[in-house]
């Protein structure tokens, strides 16, 4: 019976003991798929600055998304307007793909880690391209 409600933890949260599996897309196609996004994850996308993200790690998402299971998630960091057409801050929000569809974008609460394992969501590299006001690139 505990062996039982172990693995239903194990399976909700989607984590798994060890370091999480590498992503099975490039990180070049991850930055792609959001950026074709975007207007999907932001209420105002031009409005988007600070963006950063993090390195993508391959993921199955937990008991919610069993139906359709991502393959690779990656966190996100950014600052953009909300409804009330006011910036809302900093904020983390974890990708999931499956291969190059998004399944689903979840804000992360503090200490939440989406079975993603320790420091996934701490080293954020810049994201210029996602950011509204991004310089167009001259050829």
């Amino acid at each position: 019976m505990r062996t039982g409600i172990v693995a239903l933890a194990l399976l909700a949260t989607g984590c798994a003991s060890g370091p999480p599996p590498p992503a099975p897309i490039s990180p070049d196609e991850v930055r792609r798929v959001i950026l074709s996004h975007k207007s999907r994850m932001f209420i105002d996308p031009d409005s988007v600055r600070d963006a950063r993200i993090g390195m993508a790690y391959g993921c199955s998402g937990g008991i919610i998304h069993a139906g359709n299971a991502p393959d690779t998630c990656v966190c996100i960091e950014a600052n953009a307007r909300n409804r009330m057409g006011g910036y809302s801050g900093l904020k983390q929000n974890l990708v999931m793909l499956r291969g190059r569809d998004l399944i689903d974008v979840l804000e992360i609460q503090a200490g939440a880690d989406f079975g993603a394992g320790v420091g996934t969501c701490e080293r954020m590299d810049p994201f210029p391209e996602l950011n509204g006001q991004a310089p167009i690139s001259r050829r």
